[in-house]
């Protein structure tokens, strides 16, 4: 495993130029303890896939340490390193990283073909283990191509040829992608051997599962290979479907039946008086009933349309009787209820509540969704005094409610009119219509003159002008003295 770790090579020297001051290399170490090893001889044989990628890989692999060698060597011969900047600078600590941390991460990979191991003789898996062994099997499956690969030599090889570190940049996002998926690989594969063996528990296969969902989320669930392992397995697909088969079988018991109405009634009846008399409560209750009683009538009087000194009368009279009202709500919920009487008066309320609705047959149908809300209250728990009260107020109330009703048989829908949804849609445009048509005969009518202005004055019709009278003829001793006017002859 990993021998080209300790300098086996496979491919030749790639042409690159001699470092002028090369560092020395660490030292060739073996893989570490913790890297996964090989299956025994009686694992399934290798399939060609799995053999293609595994040579490709470590001919990747060895190439990189060369490729490694050669940019350090381009690198370190820039001058003034501690004055990089930018890309330079950020490839230079890349690669003082790689000799730090490259090997160690590296050699936890498999350079052989890695295969789901199948489980030994005689050994029993959970079908959570079996499910997981076919899923380990379809990744590798699924990642055996060597495209990736290919493109990472690639990559490698320009970078060599051309000394673009642009490739150079790509094939080390390549080859971390690689190596940090194979080295997950590997040590699933080497977990895998330990749960072939009879191995494991619960925790590591909960832990593979999470594992391989990471690196191959092609694998979504457990689901999808426990039914492939059902299709394969016939002794498995018996087991499945004889457990099928008892579920279906088993019923539960049906829930008893509440009670009749003439035994649970007196019993509600005689609880709930107890609980009040333990807690004091019949004078305040009493009492409220009456404030109330009088706060009603008087907003009953103060409804009428009165003269504001009666009316300041009446208000001055109700608010000391509101007062008192809230002061005996308070006192009354903050009384404790005694633990038992209660502990035994809700659920005897809510049986008689549930045997009510079965008496009314279906009309106590429409009420049962208001039935399973205070079933879902009483079983989230009341959390304080106030809301313990408040709750057994409820409960009267609906009793109360069921009690006006009478029982009916058939269809509890027959006697309800639905709305008529087609008349509604089609009043509904024609109001619109009517909407539009009286805005724009709104828009077409006369506007009135501003308030405030009075109407302008229609304009006088221009008077005749008086003809001018007609001057007199020239001429001497016709009315004048000159002998300017007419002369008779």
């Amino acid at each position: 495993m990993l021998g080209w770790l300790s300098g086996a090579q496979e491919q030749g020297q790639p042409p690159a130029p001699a470092p002028a001051e090369e560092p020395p290399a660490p030292s060739p170490e073996a893989p570490p303890r913790s890297a996964p090893q090989p299956r025994p001889a009686q694992a399934t044989t290798p399939s060609a896939a799995a053999t293609d990628f595994a040579e490709t890989l470590r001919k990747a692999m060895t190439l990189e340490l060369e490729v490694q060698k050669y940019e350090t060597s381009v690198m370190g011969a820039e001058p003034n390193l501690d004055a990089l900047q930018g890309f330079k600078k950020a490839r230079w600590e890349r690669m003082q990283q790689d000799r730090v941390t490259f090997r160690e991460t590296a050699g936890q990979m498999s350079l052989q073909p890695l295969e789901a191991p199948q489980p030994d003789p005689g050994v029993t898996l959970s079908r959570d283990a079996q499910a997981l062994l076919v899923g380990l099997g379809n990744a590798l499956q699924a990642t055996r191509n060597t495209h990736q690969l290919d493109q990472y030599i690639d990559d490698n090889r320009g970078f060599v040829n051309t000394g673009d570190w642009a490739q150079r940049d790509r094939a080390v996002e390549l080859r971390d992608e690689i190596v940090g998926r194979e080295v997950t690989f590997a040590h699933l594969v080497q977990d895998a051997d330990t749960l072939a063996k009879g191995g494991g528990d619960d925790e590591l296969v909960a832990s593979m599962r999470s594992r391989l969902q990471e690196v191959a989320p092609e694998v979504e669930s457990a689901g999808d290979d426990l039914a492939v392992l059902a299709v394969r397995d016939e002794t498995l697909r018996g087991q499945m479907l004889a457990e099928v088969d008892s579920m279906l079988a088993e019923q539960d018991p049906p829930a008893p039946l509440p009670r009749p109405d003439a035994e649970l009634r007196p019993r509600v009846v005689e609880l709930r008086q107890q609980l009040l008399d333990k807690a004091g409560l019949p004078p305040v209750i009493e009492e409220h009933d009456a404030l109330a009683k009088q706060i009603e009538d008087l907003d009953k009087q103060l409804e009428a349309d009165l003269p504001q000194d009666k009316r300041m009368e009446l208000v001055s009279q109700r608010t000391p009787l509101v007062r008192r009202s809230n002061e005996l709500e308070v006192k009354w919920l903050g009384s404790v209820p005694d633990a038992d009487t209660w502990n035994e008066l809700i659920p005897t309320t809510q049986e008689l509540i549930h045997r009510r609705l079965l008496d009314l047959g279906p009309t106590g149908v429409l009420y049962g969704a208001r039935c399973e809300d205070l079933d879902a209250v009483l079983a989230e728990g009341l959390p304080d005094t106030p809301s313990q009260w408040q709750y057994l107020d409820q409960q009267q109330d609906f009793l109360t409610l069921l009690d006006g009703l009478k029982p009916s048989s058939g269809n509890p829908l027959n006697n309800i009119s639905l709305p008529d949804l087609w008349g509604l849609t089609l009043l509904a445009e024609a109001q619109k219509k009517v909407a539009i048509e009286n805005q724009l005969a709104a828009e077409a009518a006369p506007r009135p003159p501003p308030k405030g202005k009075p109407p302008p004055k229609p304009k006088a019709s221009p008077k005749p002008k008086p003809k001018p009278k007609p001057k007199p003829m020239g001429g001497y001793g016709y009315g004048h003295g000159h002998g300017h006017g007419k002369h008779h002859y």
